[in-house]
This record gives C-alpha cells, sequence and structure tokens, in this order.
C-alpha cells in the first residue's frame, strides 16, 4: 500500500574499518574499531541500508511543521523478509515477512559500529541519515531479500515497489541494499471523499449508525484516519452521507504538505483501522470517490481525476492521485513520468514490463487522461489493437521492436504527449516477466499464468526442486501450469528451453488455510433491498490465527448463489470483517444484501495468500469439500412477501420463559408460532412487520421457527432459528446424586433395543447437561461393576470447539502410561466427523475426586499431547453415587467456544472394547451405528 517510490539511493556507500580479508572492508567490530557495538560473526555477510531523511530534519517552516515530523533513532525499522536478533546483529531470511510482526532491524543515526553507534564506518552521527548495517549467514543457495520502511507506529513509509537485495550462496561479501531518500515536502493540500450513496453496490447499503469510515494512504505513512460525516476537518455538510478526509486537518506525527507531482496513494476503510477496504478482487475501487487538490494556487480547489496504481508488493493496484502535472514520484519501479499542462496524458504503469522482440504481448498501460482515440507507441513502433478503455487505462498488444528498454508513449488525438520512460523492455530470448498469482498454498495445485517471452514448445517449468504441474504453452509469451506441493517460503520458479536456456521468477508458499467453518446461523432470512443478520465464520491459519487480534494477510468473504450450484466466480461475494478471538481460530462476520427474492445457498470463504487461492467453508468445515446441504441457507423475500428475517434473541432457556421478538413482512392478526413444532404463547402481533412471543419449554438444541398466516394458509420457516440453551439457575449439588436435577435439563436417555450387553452391572440410562458463567455440569445415570476382575470405566468426551476441525479423533489417543488414560485411550469412531474431543472426564471402578485433587482413577484429561495427556484437576469434581456420576468442570480449565458437543461410552481397562450403551445412544432396532452426541450452544 505504498505508492512510487521518491528516490532511490543507489550509489553504494563506502565503508572504513579494513579487515585486511579480500572482501569489502565492514564495521565488523574488528581489532581496528576502538569500541564495537557488535562484532560480525565468523562466515557472515555484512548488508547496509540507509534512509535519507535530510530534507524533512531542516529548519522549522510553515508547511513542513518539523518539530513534528522529526524522526529520532530507532524510530524507523527496516521491514522485510527477515528476522532480526538484536542481540547479536543478524538477521536470518523468513519468506513470510515474520509474519508481519518482525522483529526487524531499528533504523539510527548514532554513528559508526566501530564506535559504539548501529552504522557504516564513514556515517556521520547526526546527519540526518539513517541506517543500520547487520550481519546475515549465507545459505547453500542465494537469498533474495525483500524489503521496505516502516515508522514507530508500524505504518510504511517506504514509497514503490519493494527493495530487494541478494545474498549469494556461501558468498560472505558486502552487499548495499538501495535505500530511500525522502522528499522535501511541499504546499499543496488533498481532500478525498466518499459518496455512500454512490459507492460500489458490493458496500450498499451504507448504516452510518453502525458502520464507520477510515482513510489511509501514502501521504500519512498509511496512518487510519477515521473520518466523520459531521461538517468539520474539512467536511462540507453534516449527516450528507459524503465522508471526506483534508490532509492538511489530518497531519500525523511526520507528515508534511504535498509537492508538484506527488502520488498519493490511499484506500477507504471500513467499521475498523483494520477493517474492511474499499476494494473488489484486491483492487480499489473509484465508486463514490472523488479527489481535489489546490494545485497550483494553494487554497483554491480543483478536482483531479483518480487512477490505479500498483502497490509495493505489485498484487493489487490502489486509488491514486498525482499532485500537478510536474515530474515526481518516479523511479522505484523504473521510469519516471512526464507530466504537462492539464489535458496532457500521463502514463503510470505499463503491465507486463517486458515481452518478446517479435510482438504480441498484450499490455495494459495504466495512467490518466487518456482520450478517445489516443496511440501508443514502444520505443516510435506503434502499437496494435489499441483500445481506450477509460481515461485511465488503454489496451494494447506490443509491435516488433529490436531488444532492449523503450519509452512508451500515449499521445492523444491533440497532439499531448505522456512518456513512460524505459516502461518496456524487448527481448529475443527467454524470459520471465511475472506470475499471476506469485503466491499459493503449500498443498500446491495454485493455477498460476507465467508472462515472459521465448517460450518455446517442450518448455519445462519447476518450482524450487518439484516440477509443475499440467504445464500448458499457450504462446511463446504465457505459460499456465499448476503449482506442486512445496514447504512453506519463497521459490524460484524456473522456466527451460530445450536448448537448456532458462529463466525465473520468485513464487512464495504462502500460509495457507488449515480449516475454516460457517459459524452461525444456520438460516438466514432477508427482504430484497435490505440487509441480511450477521453471519459468522471461522479461520484457522497455523502460525497466523493464534496470536491476539486479527491474523495478518487473511482475508475473508461471504457470498451467496443459487441453491445446488458450486461457489465460484458467478456468485455474489462482500468481504467480512474481524471480529473476535476464539481459541487459535480467527472468527469473522459479514451481512448481505440480495437484490433478488428467492432461495440460495451461502458460504464462507478465506485466503491466506491475499486472495491468490481461497477455501469454501461450509457449516461441516473445510475437511470434507462443499456440499450444498451444508450451506446456510438464505430465503428472499419481496417487498410485501410473507416471511421472517430476524428471531431477537436467537436463543433461551430450555425452561421456555424467554421472550423473543419476531421480524418480518406480512404479518396478519391471529397468527400462529412454533419452535421446533412446540407452539409459542404470549402471541402479539405488534404491527405488519414484527410480533412477539414467548418460547416454549423444550430441551437443549436448535429449532426452527415457524409462524403460520392461518386465514391466508401462509407459512414461514428460519431453520435453526432458536437455541435453546443449558444454561441453570441454580446450580446441582456435585454429591453422586442426580435429585435435584431439573428434568429440563436430561439431554439424552438409552435405547432400550441397545441396552444391556455388558449386563446389569455396567449401564448407562440418562445424561444430563448445564452450564452456569463459572463451570460445566454433567450427571450420568449409570455405574460400572468395581470387581477387580473387570475394570471399566464411564469416560465423557468433550468437544470444546465443535466443527471447528481441531481436536482429536479417539485414533490419535495414544496414552496408556495410567489407569485412567488407558481406557481413554481408544479408537471407537464416532459417526459424527466434526466431533473431535479436546478433553475426556472419567471415573474407573465409579472411584471419585475431590476439586483440586488427582487421582489416577478419576478426573479430567486433556489431549494437547496426544501421547502424554494433561492432569487438569483445579477445581474439577467426579462424585459417584449407588447408580450415579456427577461431574463439575470449571470453564477456565477448557475455555469452551460458543459451540461445544459431548459424548458418553463405556469402555474396557485399556479401551480396546465398548458397551453396546452410548449416550447418546445408537438410534434405531439394530444398535449398530457409531455413537452420535449432543451438541450444545453456550450463550
Amino acid at each position: 500500500m505504498k505508492s512510487r517510490i521518491t528516490s532511490i539511493i543507489g550509489t553504494a556507500l563506502a565503508f572504513a574499518c579494513a579487515t585486511g580479508s579480500g572482501e569489502k572492508p565492514s564495521g565488523d567490530g574488528n581489532a581496528l574499531c576502538a569500541k564495537p557495538t557488535f562484532v560480525k560473526p565468523s562466515g557472515h555477510a555484512s548488508v547496509l541500508f540507509e534512509i535519507d531523511a535530510t530534507a524533512i530534519q531542516g529548519p522549522t517552516t510553515t508547511n513542513a511543521r518539523p518539530a513534528f515530523r522529526r524522526y529520532a533513532d530507532g524510530d524507523m525499522q527496516w521491514k522485510g523478509s527477515l528476522i532480526y536478533d538484536a542481540r547479536t546483529n543478524v538477521a536470518t531470511y523468513d519468506s513470510s515477512w515474520a509474519a508481519e510482526r518482525g522483529p526487524y532491524p531499528p533504523m539510527y543515526d548514532d554513528g559508526p559500529i566501530c564506535e559504539g553507534g548501529h552504522e557504516a564506518p564513514d556515517a556521520v552521527k547526526g546527519d540526518g541519515k539513517f541506517s543500520v548495517e547487520v550481519y546475515v549467514k549465507p545459505g547453500d543457495a542465494d537469498q533474495v531479500f525483500e524489503y521496505g520502511a516502516v515508522n514507530e507506529f508500524g505504518n510504511w513509509i517506504w514509497e514503490g515497489a519493494n527493495g530487494t537485495f541478494t545474498i549469494r550462496a556461501k558468498s560472505t561479501d558486502a552487499v548495499t541494499a538501495s535505500g530511500y531518500k525522502f522528499h522535501v515536502y511541499g504546499q499543496y493540500n488533498l481532500k478525498v471523499t466518499l459518496d455512500t450513496a454512490t459507492m460500489h453496490a458490493d458496500f450498499k447499503p451504507f448504516d452510518p449508525t453502525t458502520q464507520t469510515v477510515w482513510l489511509k494512504g501514502s501521504m500519512n505513512s498509511w496512518t487510519p484516519v477515521q473520518l466523520r460525516d459531521d461538517g468539520l476537518k474539512g467536511d462540507e455538510r453534516a449527516g450528507d452521507g459524503v465522508y471526506t478526509y483534508e490532509h492538511r486537518a489530518n497531519l500525523g506525527a511526520h507528515d508534511g504538505m504535498l509537492y508538484d507531482g506527488q502520488h498519493a496513494q490511499f484506500t477507504f476503510v471500513f467499521n475498523s483501522a483494520e477493517g474492511t477496504e474499499y476494494k473488489a478482487a484486491a483492487n480499489g475501487l473509484t465508486e463514490g470517490v472523488k479527489a481535489y487538490v489546490d494545485y497550483p494556487t494553494p487554497g483554491t480547489w480543483r478536482e483531479v481525476p483518480i487512477a490505479l496504481e500498483r502497490e509495493s508488493r505489485g498484487r493489487a493496484q490502489n486509488t491514486t492521485v498525482v499532485v500537478g502535472n510536474g515530474a515526481g514520484g518516479g523511479g522505484g519501479g523504473g521510469g519516471g513520468i512526464d507530466g504537462g499542462a492539464p489535458g496532457t496524458p500521463e502514463v503510470l504503469l505499463v503491465e507486463p514490463a517486458l515481452g518478446a522482440t517479435t510482438g504480441g504481448t498484450a499490455v495494459v498501460v495504466t495512467g490518466m487522461r487518456f482520450a478517445t482515440g489516443a496511440t501508443v507507441t514502444f520505443g516510435g513502433a506503434a502499437a496494435t489493437e489499441v483500445v481506450v478503455v477509460s481515461e485511465t487505462e488503454i489496451r494494447a498488444k506490443t509491435p516488433s521492436h529490436a531488444a532492449g528498454a523503450v519509452d512508451v508513449v500515449v499521445e492523444n488525438p491533440g497532439g499531448q504527449k505522456g512518456t513512460y520512460a524505459s516502461g518496456f523492455s524487448f527481448t529475443g530470448s527467454l524470459a520471465v516477466t511475472s506470475l499471476t498469482p506469485d503466491r499459493g498454498s503449500p498443498a500446491g495445485g495454485t493455477t498460476v499464468t507465467i508472462a515472459g517471452a521465448g517460450f518455446e514448445d517442450g518448455v519445462t517449468v519447476k518450482f524450487g526442486d518439484a516440477p509443475a504441474v499440467d504445464v500448458q504453452r499457450r504462446s511463446a509469451t504465457e505459460i499456465v501450469c499448476k503449482t506442486p506441493a512445496h514447504a512453506l517460503g519463497g521459490v524460484d520458479v524456473v522456466v527451460k528451453n530445450p536448448d537448456n536456456a532458462s529463466a525465473q521468477k520468485r513464487f512464495t508458499y504462502a500460509a495457507a488455510v488449515g480449516w475454516a467453518t460457517i459459524q452461525h446461523p444456520a438460516s438466514l432470512s432477508v427482504t430484497v433491498g435490505a440487509q441480511s443478520d450477521y453471519l459468522y465464520g471461522r479461520v484457522y491459519v497455523d502460525g497466523v490465527t493464534a496470536g491476539a487480534g486479527r491474523g495478518l494477510g487473511v482475508k475473508a468473504q461471504a457470498g451467496f448463489g443459487d441453491v445446488g450450484t458450486t461457489p465460484d466466480a458467478t456468485w455474489t461475494w462482500v468481504d467480512a470483517e474481524w471480529n473476535a478471538d476464539f481459541g487459535n481460530n480467527d472468527e469473522y462476520r459479514a451481512r448481505l444484501a440480495p437484490q433478488n427474492a428467492g432461495a440460495f445457498d451461502v458460504a464462507f470463504r478465506f485466503s491466506a495468500d491475499d486472495g491468490a487461492t481461497w477455501e469454501v467453508a461450509d457449516r461441516d468445515g473445510t475437511t470434507n469439500g462443499w456440499s450444498s446441504a451444508q450451506a446456510i441457507k438464505m430465503t428472499v423475500y419481496g417487498m410485501n412477501a410473507f416471511g421472517i428475517t430476524s428471531v431477537t434473541p436467537d436463543f433461551g432457556t430450555v425452561s421456555g420463559t424467554t421472550n423473543v421478538t419476531i421480524r418480518g413482512n406480512a404479518f396478519q392478526q391471529n397468527m400462529s408460532v412454533t419452535f421446533g413444532g412446540t407452539p409459542a404463547t404470549n402471541i402479539v402481533v405488534v404491527s405488519a412487520t414484527e410480533l412477539t412471543a414467548t418460547a416454549p419449554k423444550r430441551a437443549a438444541g436448535r429449532v426452527a421457527v415457524e409462524i403460520k398466516d392461518v386465514a391466508n394458509n401462509l407459512t414461514a420457516t428460519k431453520a435453526d432459528g432458536f437455541a435453546y440453551v443449558a444454561k441453570i439457575a441454580s446450580a446441582p449439588t456435585i454429591d453422586g446424586a442426580l435429585a435435584d436435577w431439573p428434568a429440563d435439563f436430561l439431554v439424552a436417555s438409552q435405547n432400550a433395543a441397545c441396552a444391556g450387553s455388558w449386563g446389569a452391572s455396567n449401564t448407562l440410562a440418562d445424561l444430563y447437561f448445564a452450564y452456569d458463567d463459572t463451570n460445566l455440569y454433567i450427571g450420568i445415570r449409570g455405574k460400572t461393576e468395581t470387581a477387580t476382575s473387570n475394570h471399566n470405566a464411564i469416560v465423557a468426551y468433550l468437544d470444546t470447539d465443535y466443527a471447528s476441525g481441531q481436536g482429536r479423533l479417539l485414533s490419535d489417543l495414544t496414552d496408556n502410561n495410567g489407569l485412567l488414560d488407558s481406557h481413554i485411550s481408544g479408537s471407537f469412531a464416532f459417526s459424527d466427523a466434526d466431533f473431535r474431543p479436546d478433553y475426556a472426564v472419567a471415573t474407573r471402578d465409579m472411584a471419585a475426586v475431590a476439586a483440586d485433587a488427582c487421582s489416577d482413577s478419576a478426573g479430567l484429561r486433556g489431549f494437547a499431547n496426544p501421547a502424554d495427556f494433561a492432569w487438569i484437576c483445579t477445581g474439577v469434581v467426579v462424585a459417584t453415587g449407588v447408580n450415579a456420576v456427577e461431574i463439575k468442570i470449571p470453564r477456565a480449565q477448557v475455555n469452551p467456544t460458543a459451540r461445544g458437543a459431548l459424548s458418553v461410552l463405556l469402555t474396557n481397562s485399556d479401551g480396546s472394547a465398548y458397551s453396546n450403551e452410548l449416550l447418546p445412544a445408537r438410534p434405531g432396532a439394530t444398535c449398530t451405528s457409531n455413537a452420535p452426541v449432543f451438541a450444545f450452544d453456550l450463550r
């Protein structure tokens, strides 16, 4: 999310402190250094990076506000594909960029390493040039590092394409990484507005009472600024739905006014500083967006066009404003900008930037002020098939041309020209210009388009050492293939012709979505033109979602399509916003606004590689593929069609005392309401769109809510529209007797047809379940014999994140180093594939255990390590009676999520045999199916 680099320092800086070796001298802390800060380890290369901040560290001026903008030591960090050890000053290659969290080397203006600083030996302390020299151990193959720079708030200050440097295989040579130079601040102001009434349809309708708008951009180091429609700080009129960013009114710690030729990339963000960006398919949207600058007369606004420009990693386009008409903001990507008078075309980007000398490469020219009838030349030769798509985009095919870099010139019919210097290179040999996408899942299977030149019949492609799959040479300039499986990290994609000529480009195997699911609800109802209730999905990405807050790099979308269709590009997708952490998972939420009545399937999809690949999730997760039967079912009613849109609250007690409000359309008097087929009471039709009722008493679980217009014979149903929860007001006494358990909390009983396989001394009859804010409570009517010749156990398996794809199968459990552990370990297979328990609580021979005590015959075990169960004793109680077991488990010990599940088995001493009696019971008379589970909600 950075605009073009303003200036690149290309001159290698000299080193002092000679080492006496053949390599370039470096500040290694050797004998010639008086008081070295660090000593370069043997066998390491040294790398120098510098930021020239002299232009913004000088005397006070009116516009620059230097008292606020000056940088101090450590304020800036050199961020990149590296992990930094501050103790040793050693940087290690890391393609994930340390998951965007670091640590990264800080930048200093404190003088040379040789004199106790952090800079190169010839650096001058306090000269406004910040630098750092780090050490890197070379590998057996070349390592290509990418980098940029951030400020003390973690926001990007680097502008333009990412910098790169290479540590050659086994080389200890000193390397100078191209640096960055701040441009002197100018005198011009910028205003950007977003009209929420005319923005892209995917982001409408906008609700100002619940949604917020933010903006961040390269002009303010990507600092998020919340915008308010309140008539202040540049906003013209309060409450008109137009949100305004004025640069002068939002200057940050290091910001100044803008200069002639500056490129200001920006993006709007909704609902939070890290919320949903105003983008589609990773590119910025322009609907409803306007921009103004006060160039050439400060204080006098004029509207300017908005263009799209590549962000630093080249995988997406940001909306961009160019201030003024002068050449500025060039560099970085090769080729400057040739400005001119208003109406003069300006070329910002040519993609791809390389093609065959024979011509025919399809290119997209991005810029500003392109007029209908404009022509394009490459090194003076006219392009073919030129189509002016808009004032900011031209599509064309390259002419034939001799090898070499050439200027790309767009000429409007009036003779005005815009030039992109050295914007395209012709090659007569094999070359690779781009990979689309340039990252994908380590599982392989990502479809990659390779653009370049000189591809011949018989060409081969390798990702690292692994051959690509399904390689198709479509032309001399395009190959399509699929990635092989590979470990995380960057690899060279090597394209080789039959004559052994080769070319390569870098590809990154990024963190992949390990698991995802639709969390809630099972169904949606909405009226055409309105927003649906929130729907929630969860995702797990190894090493990304486990930490606090939103996992960086993860994208989430919710979408809908016709029932039975495959979730793909034909569906309607909207970005989801991060909602909360749940264990190692991140939860996202979204609302849909369908425009047509009918029945639809709804899904979530997640990406861990910036949208290059997507993993589609339904209600039973991603482990068994997409199924329409497991989709959220959405009913969209016409404006006045009879139906339910929401049930509030959507949960209540099993005791049947919850008052609910049902909203929808075309309600009449004398309506009937049922919850899971049981009639509700106290029904009051408030209006044509709202009624109230009291939910009846029912067992715990999710049920459908149904309403009927009896007079007109109309019925509407919201599947799984209400969850009965087993929250208990007065906790049972855990004493081995079940008499104080209310009947409402009986959740399962034994199937008489399946009883008695182990005799009357080993039985499971009833299962009770309840919870409060502190504990989970389990009551089991049953027993095992206590004879020493037959040691059996009652085991309750507990899944605290049901349908998350996490937890254990019983076949995973191998810990037999303990009496109870042996009972718990086994190979029983549950019929519910979503049930993967995280814990088991059990009693062997009806043994009991008091709170805060541990026993080898009774208690709670955790499965974090399936070969060595964790004994969890604090607060856990197992009490046994004549024919019953009661259990109390502190919620803090197992951290259940909003959805859990439970199943109870009778096992023998080594977990190799199971009684026919299970809770919940096997269905039917034959009792041959595997065990079902009791799923519960915690609200």
